[in-house]
């Protein structure tokens, strides 16, 4: 229940104009919806707070993200959801990619 109601918020994020596309990296982002200090947007669906881009990742994947795993992304975009500039990886691995 929990990935069909972000689905229908992901899907109205691509389509209207809380989010656009930049022209030179293909990025989606998140638009105005981005309420941390870093950034990184967040939703909050039934009481509970998600980072969008470990929801989309684990999407992608077919799995969700183990506690370990963070979801870096290739483009260096934080609020940047589209689900191929994402990969999983350690915080080491995410400290690297700097």
């Amino acid at each position: 229940m929990i990935v069909s109601i972000f689905l229908r918020r992901y899907d109205y994020m691509l389509n209207y104009p809380k989010a656009f596309h930049h022209e030179s990296l293909d990025c989606a982002l998140w638009g105005t919806l981005c309420h941390s200090d870093k950034k990184y947007p967040k939703v909050k669906i039934q009481g509970i707070t998600y980072i969008v881009s470990r929801i989309v990742l684990g999407i992608r994947l077919g799995r969700p993200l183990t506690e370990d795993e963070q979801a870096r992304h290739s483009c260096d975009i934080p609020p940047c959801v589209n689900p191929f500039h994402l990969l999983p990886g350690t915080a080491m691995d995410n400290y690297r990619d700097m």
